[in-house]
Parts: C-alpha cells; structure tokens; sequence
C-alpha cells in the first residue's frame, strides 16, 4: 500500500496502469506555493489523477467546472464524487510555475497531488530517493526538486504548539502509554492481631451493601443556652484605685 493510500487519497476504479507505472515508485512530498499560499505537494505514481483540496480551492476562489465530475474510490473502500474539476491551476514548485488540471476532494494531509496524469508528461524522471529529489527536463533546462525529510521526534513546549496550529489549522496529537501490571504487595498480619481477625471476622470483613440499622442514632443536641459561656464580667473589677 502506497502513502497515498495510507492517508486516503483518490483513486480511480477504472484506471488502469500504464507501462511506466507497473513498477511501484514511492510518493514524493515537495513544498511549493499556490497563490499566497504555502502548501505541500504530494507527488504519486500511485494517483491516477491530480487533485486538489476542496478547501483551498474554495480559500482561493477558484471555480470548479461542475461538468467534470468524478467518482472516486478511497482506501477505506467508500466511494466519494469529486464536486468538480479546476482547470489551469497555477502552482509553483521550488521555482517552477507548473499549470495543471485537477479534480475537487477532501484530501487529508495534503492539499495538491500530482498523479501520473501530469508525471507521465514529464518524459524521463530520474528518482533517487536516498536524496530524497527527483530530476527531469522541462523546455531545456534540467529541473531538480528536493522532497521534505521525514521529521525525527523531539520535545516541543506549548508555545511552539501553539504557532504550529495556527499555521496549519490542522493536526493529530497522539499519546501513548505503557503499563505494566504490577503485583499486588503481600500483606503480612501481627500473630497476636490474627485470632482477634479470625474470631470477628463479620466486622474486618469487605462491607458488601449499607450498615445495619443501629438502635442509637448517635445524636447530637444543640442547646441554645449561652448564658454560662457569655455571663458578664462584674464591673466593679475594673474600678478605678484597684490593682
């Protein structure tokens, strides 16, 4: 399964392969611009068509030919109508203005994917993906694109967090957590405390429902008379001329 797949990107039920994609090649992630954008291209073999996510196109106002409608297949099997097609999209990749075609989805995780239906126009591609780049010709000149590194983990603090969902306005936040049983700690009982356990076992025992009824209810009366504690001091302890 490609990364396309992985993350529920588009594919047609009745595509079918051509000679230079009998052969998997890996995806490519490369950053580019559309319009005042910055997004990341996802550049797949493995998508028959190009596309392009419903919100951007909506954030851009470009305006969907709704006569080029296509139904579409996602990996989880659920069958999805692209709301259009975008004609002459402008992107730009590490320099490079490229125009095409794509299809309207709710794409996830990226917002444009370049299938084989622009890659195959390309001619001859030259991967090499220990470098993580892909090589081409185009009116002449030899084009080099310089996919995104796979980011490594590291600790990051709330502020960080914080600008980071701002920019991107989406995101996963996964937490895992390992836990061991532990044995319980044996207990052990003083042996002049053990026959006074055994012999009033009903009273140690685990209570299962509500205490019994008591014939005393143990209660406390409150009575209002305040004279003894607040009787006045006499005055004449304080007259004058005494010590």
């Amino acid at each position: 399964m490609t990364l396309s797949a992985a993350v529920g990107l588009a594919r047609l039920y009745e595509a079918k392969l051509t000679t230079a994609n009998k052969c998997p090649v890996p995806p490519l992630e490369v950053r580019g611009t559309l319009g005042k954008y910055y997004v990341i291209f996802l550049l797949d073999f493995g998508s028959t068509h190009n596309f392009l996510k419903e919100h951007v196109a909506t954030k851009l106002g470009l305006l969907p030919d709704v006569s080029g409608q296509l139904d579409v297949k996602v990996a989880s099997v659920e069958r999805l109508t692209s709301q259009g097609k975008c004609k002459g999209v402008e992107l730009y990749l590490q320099g490079v203005l490229v125009k095409v075609d794509c299809y309207l989805l709710p794409l996830e995780g990226y917002e444009v994917v370049l299938g084989a239906q622009w890659l195959q126009t390309l001619g001859p591609i030259l991967w090499d993906f220990s470098k993580l780049q892909m090589q081409f010709q185009m009116n002449g000149k030899t084009i080099t694109w310089h996919g995104l590194s796979h980011l490594t983990n590291k600790f990051v603090d709330e502020a960080t967090i914080r600008r980071s969902t701002c920019k991107r306005k989406e995101g996963i936040l996964l937490q895992l957590n390992s836990f061991e049983a532990q044995p319980l700690p044996s207990m052990t009982v003083n042996e002049q405390l053990q026959p006074l356990l055994e012999k009033y076992n009903d009273v140690f025992e685990e209570p299962s429902g509500l205490p019994p009824k008591r014939v005393h209810g143990h209660k406390t009366f409150v009575t209002r008379k305040l004279s003894s504690i607040c009787t006045p001091l006499p005055v004449s302890i304080f007259s004058e001329g005494r010590n």
